[in-house]
């Protein structure tokens, strides 16, 4: 096992027996705590020959139930001592690199849910050029498509090796698998304890989106190119993975838990007008950038927004969401009177691989509804 020493034994029975004592404790104060109209409306006999009583008590128990965090973080520490497991939603692949579950799982009624979001993109580009915006759609890969390498014994499915050429397809040009631009490197493009690319994936992955831009010749009207971010200063420092966080041991001392990852990480100075954040930009401004980058975490980590600032050298309003998803970010931006005020000349949307098959949302079904129907929200 790693970082562990010689008295892990007897630290793995302490977390047990604290993990025991912890959720008896817990058992009885959230018991406690319940009031007592609740108790009185479930004494009925009804209720009790139906189960309804059993099913309203395990739901009222779930939802007041005390110290759920803590005992959950107690029980994750005690299975990784014992056997180095990270939890469902994270796999370990080779020595020191993590992966995200969602990669590595196949869902059911994928192409139909691929398609939905073809459609989704297909229609909202036509909509948006019908005010003069453009529609640019870059599809971010999978961690455990680019650094296969590190999987070892973690098996990807032999069936998503072309789902993001095929999904990418029917949408043309304007549509961009960055897939070819981060195979063959010679050096890491994503952080090993986190499920996002690192700064040269990044930097790479936004050289490809502006050589596209300008192969389509969509860059917007200016006076003046000139660089408006600039790298000032770069170093090696301590990087904790949203991996690590997922999987409930990033909280661990360092002689305990996994070998924290060393990672570069860059400061930039960004030109005023375009450093603003989403909250200042979401705004009514008539300096707003016209060119507005839509996506996921993929475009809050790593400096990707500064890289691809530097490749166009013009400013870009990021409104992209953390957990967004295929559609939160965009359905916002849509949404927001920003758009509808002051709309932009282009649209970057940022995708993640992952999200392409997943189950279809209802909000994106509404979405998709509304698309059909001429309407650029489901709102």
């Amino acid at each position: 096992m790693n970082n562990k020493n010689s008295f892990s034994e007897q630290v793995m029975i302490a977390f047990f027996i604290l993990l025991i004592m912890g959720g008896g404790l817990a058992m009885g104060l959230t018991i406690n705590r319940i009031p007592a109209d609740f108790w009185r409306d479930l004494a009925t006999l009804p209720k009790f020959a139906s189960g309804e009583a059993t099913r309203q008590f395990s739901k009222k128990i779930n939802q007041d139930f005390i110290f759920s965090q803590q005992l959950h973080d107690i029980e994750r520490t005690a299975t990784w001592l014992i056997t180095d497991d990270f939890g469902a939603g994270v796999r370990q692949g080779c020595p020191g690199w993590l992966f995200l579950t969602d990669e590595l799982v196949s869902y059911a009624g994928a192409d139909a849910s691929a398609q939905l979001r073809t459609g989704i993109v297909q229609q909202l580009r036509q909509q948006l050029a019908l005010q003069n915006i453009h529609l640019v759609v870059a599809v971010v890969p999978d961690k455990s498509r680019i650094e296969s390498g590190h999987l070892c014994h973690v098996q990807r499915p032999a069936g998503f090796q072309s789902r993001v050429q095929h999904w990418v397809q029917p949408l043309g040009e304007s549509a961009l698998d960055l897939t070819a631009g981060l195979q063959n490197a010679n050096e890491a493009l994503y952080y090993r304890t986190d499920s996002h690319w690192n700064e040269q994936g990044a930097a790479l992955s936004a050289h490809q989106i502006a050589s596209r831009v300008r192969a389509l010749q969509w860059m917007p009207e200016t006076t003046v190119f000139s660089p408006i971010a600039h790298q000032v200063a770069s170093q090696i420092a301590e990087r904790p993975g949203d991996l690590l966080h997922l999987a409930s041991l990033d909280k661990l001392p360092l002689w305990l838990g996994p070998k924290p990852e060393m990672a570069r990480s860059s400061q930039w100075r960004v030109a005023a007008s375009s450093s603003a954040s989403a909250a200042d930009d979401l705004f009514g401004d008539d300096a707003l950038p016209k060119i507005i980058l839509v996506g996921t975490s993929f475009s809050l980590r790593a400096n990707f927004a500064n890289y691809l600032q530097r490749e166009l050298a013009v400013p870009i309003a990021n409104v992209a969401k953390d957990g967004g998803g295929f559609d939160g970010a965009m359905r916002v931006y849509l949404n927001s009177a920003t758009f509808k005020q002051t709309p932009p000349a282009l649209i970057l949307w940022e995708i993640p691989e992952r999200v392409l098959q997943g189950p279809v949302s209802k909000e994106e079904q509404s979405w998709s509804d509304a698309l059909n129907h001429g309407r650029l929200t489901g709102a």
